[in-house]
This record gives structure tokens, sequence and C-alpha cells, in this order.
């Protein structure tokens, strides 16, 4: 994709984050200020129509154009107090507010313990299935001080996760080429040897004696390995099903399609992701922000298939009885359990 940057750089400002090395120094849930800061707060986000959830993450941050040094010993925390910020997804279609989605605290996400652990840390989540339909702007505001921070994006890709379960897919599929995603705007190659991120991912329903859930299982493998030339999938994979999803007798599982996927990045996130690249200072960095004010990045990705397995009697054998994953209670090709 040929990116316009001189034209973004215009956007770009000249900023210090604090993030990591004033974490160091402050393990405060509260906002504690012993200097008089500039409310400001750096938002990630990156939407993706075939993820089951969404999520953001919000942090304090702190600028200056000094000298950094001066100012890592102020202990201020850069963790946010979750009852005073709010973040939300606004719908818009044709100009107009349709719809908005609260994201609520979650502890999806926690720091490792040791140097850079930290407690009252969030991240901020939603369930909802996104629109193709609609533009989304995130706002952050701290209903306090009624301050907000406002970036937009639009949706990339036209089929979420529901579609990729479809029967008729399993069934009379093999490779859809005539049936591929459309990415309206892109303008980056779909080949797959232009891309450092492919995934296989498993598709897979569980069942419980309540409830039937979708499942999906991410692979990210550091070459494309194939295994030996009757097999499906490599014994890694296998070996990855059986270290991430977990055991347990009460449910049962049935294996459904696996899909060989690129990531796709919008312009606005391959423009963060390059700027954020070419950094060559640890203190002073060209950060590139999707904000109107604050930092950060809000933008789409998505998964983009470009082929779809329909799986073979030995693989789901393998899937059911294989070393690695022979406790996962997998249907086998008869569709029984064990």
């Amino acid at each position: 994709m040929q990116l316009q940057l001189n034209h973004y750089y215009m956007k770009n400002k000249f900023t210090l984050f604090f993030l990591i090395i004033i974490s160091l120094y402050s393990c405060e849930d509260d906002f504690v200020s012993t200097a008089d800061w500039e409310e400001q707060y750096a938002a990630y986000c990156t939407l993706n129509i075939k993820d089951t959830a969404q999520y953001a993450r919000v942090n304090r941050i702190f600028l200056t154009s000094g000298d950094p040094y001066s100012s890592v010993i102020i202990g201020d925390s850069v963790n946010v107090d979750t009852s005073a910020i709010q973040v939300v997804l606004q719908m818009w279609k044709g100009g107009e507010q349709v719809d908005s989605i609260i994201l609520k605290p979650s502890t999806d996400f926690q720091k490792d313990n040791g140097l850079f652990s930290s407690s009252g840390y969030y991240t901020y989540k939603t369930m909802e299935i996104l629109d193709y339909d609609y533009d989304y702007k995130l706002v952050v505001k701290n209903i306090e001080t009624d301050y907000s921070m406002v970036g937009e994006t639009q949706i990339l890709g036209t089929r979420n996760l529901e579609y990729a379960f479809t029967e008729d897919k399993r069934f009379n599929a093999a490779q859809y080429l005539n049936n591929a995603e459309k990415l309206p705007e892109y303008n980056g190659s779909l080949m797959p040897n232009q891309f450092e991120k492919r995934i296989t991912r498993l598709l897979y329903y569980e069942y419980t004696d309540t409830d039937t859930l979708m499942k999906v299982l991410d692979w990210r493998p550091y070459y494309d390995s194939v295994g030996k030339k009757e097999d499906q999938l490599p014994q890694e994979f296998y070996k990855y099903m059986g270290e991430n999803i977990p055991v347990n007798p009460n449910i049962k599982r049935r294996a459904v399609a696996v899909d060989k996927m690129l990531v796709i990045n919008d312009e606005e996130l391959e423009i963060y992701i390059q700027i954020s690249n070419s950094a060559n200072s640890a203190h002073y960095n060209t950060s590139y922000s999707s904000y109107d004010k604050g930092a950060g990045i809000f933008a789409c990705r998505y998964y983009y298939t470009f082929f779809g397995m329909k799986l073979k009697d030995a693989t789901y054998h393998e899937i059911s009885w294989g070393q690695y994953t022979t406790n996962l209670r997998f249907a086998d090709e008869n569709g029984e359990w064990h």
C-alpha cells in the first residue's frame, strides 16, 4: 500500500510518553498529582468485525517538551479511575448518530507480575456485534471534569464471525475464491506473501447442558508449515490447540472448519505502525495520533480469509484422538464423542 506519509506528518506532534517509566514509580489507583499537569489520555482501540469482543485501552499520559529525567520522579498514576472515565462507541450514518455502545471496564488483560505490575489496571470491553453499515466514533470522556477526546474509523470487511460458521461453507466450499470478502477502499495487495501476519483459525462449537457457543482459536505460525503431504494441518497446530483450549470434562466440542487468513490493517493503522517503528529514540519519539486531542490510535483491522478448508475425516479423527487434543472432547469423524 502506498501511503502518503508526508501528508500525515502534518498531524503529528512531538510527545513524550511516560507510561512505562512512570509506572516504575506509581501503583496508585486514583489520580494523585503532585504537579499541575494538563489532563491528557492515550486510548488504543482497533475494531474488527470478525472478533467476538472489542477492547479499548485507556491510560493517563504526561506531556513535556523538556528533559524527561527531570519528571520521572513524580509519582503520578497512569491508571485511570474507571468510575470517572466513560468509553463509548458511537454509531454514525449519513452524518447523524444512530446509536451508541458503552464499553465496560474489564480485567480480561492483566499485567504480568514483576517490575511493571500495578493494581487498578483495566481495559474497556463490549461484546456487541459491529455493523458494516455504520461509521464508528470512540469517545473517551472524564465525566467529572468534562474532558473528552474523539477518534473515528470505518469498518473493513463485510462478513462477521457468524457468517464463518454457516453450514454452507463447511459442506460445500473447500476454497471459495468467487465468494471471498470484499474490502471497499482497500488498495493494498492481498497476496499472502506480502503479509507478515498470517493466521490459521480453527472454528468450533462448544456445547454445555445450557449453551451452544461459537468459538475460534487463532494460531500465528512463524512460517507456513504444512506438515506431511497427506495432512491438512501440521502437528504444531494440534499442539497449540492442546496448550490453549482448556480441558473441561463438562464441555463437548465440534470442529467446523479451518480458515487461512491475513491480518489487514486500515490506512490509519498502517501509518501509526510505520511511524512508531521508525522511532529512533527511547525518549523523544514522533508520535502519530488519530484523535482530536490526547494520543493513541482508533482504527480498524480485518481478518481476510484467502482459503477456507473443509476438514477431512482424518483431520476430525486427529482433532478428536490425537496426542495433544484427546482430552479436549472434540467429536470424531462420525460426530461422536469419547
